[in-house]
């Protein structure tokens, strides 16, 4: 009785750590590491925005948009992702203040993550008067890219269904035979 007991206790055990290690990855989103400008920096008029992360980017769905503090949008063209890296070329800036780049992108991981940097310009490109510039849907209207995959869970569902199984079966085989298991006492 007492080695059934153990078989279910490691069976049970070990299906529950199958779950936890297959779930881990599900929740490590990709984190925004660095950008240029630096978030809060203090700079003259940027050409261009780059953020890094601490992981590799999945080219899909990806926004980087760049806010001036007329309102305006200063992002020209599409971002470009490379490894864990997006990064999207800047208009010239007519005017000094606050400006926002948003951005949303999918991580390895498969999920959305959205976020900020906000950075001061101190000097405008040279030549640059204010004026029309591209404008288009912000991070936060980019498409979705779908529920996020459940296989994780999906694996350790069926790990601990296996396990159980395997464990159940050998028990049935050990009282067919009616050999006692080790450690069964007798009346």
């Amino acid at each position: 009785m007492a080695r059934k007991l153990r078989l279910h206790l490691a069976a049970a055990v070990l299906g529950a750590a199958l779950a936890v290690l297959a779930a881990v990855p599900a929740h490590a989103h990709d984190q925004l590491v660095s950008s240029s400008p630096a978030d809060g920096a203090a700079v003259p008029a940027p050409r261009r925005i780059e953020l890094a992360f601490d992981d590799v980017v999945l080219d899909r769905y990806d926004q980087l948009v760049v806010t001036g503090p007329d309102g305006r949008r200063y992002d020209r063209g599409e971002p470009r992702v490379v490894d864990n890296t997006i990064a999207v070329d800047v208009a010239p800036l007519p005017v000094t203040g606050g400006y926002v780049a948003a951005f949303r992108i999918v991580s390895a991981d498969g999920h959305p993550v959205t976020g900020q940097i906000r950075f001061t310009v101190t000097a405008v490109t040279p030549g640059a008067t204010p004026g029309p510039v591209d404008t288009g849907a912000s991070p936060a209207a980019a498409p979705d890219p779908g529920p996020s995959s459940a296989l994780p869970l999906l694996a350790a569902g069926v790990g601990a269904v296996v396990v159980l199984a395997v464990g159940t079966e050998a028990v049935r085989r050990r009282r067919s035979r009616g050999a006692p298991a080790a450690g069964d006492e007798h009346p």
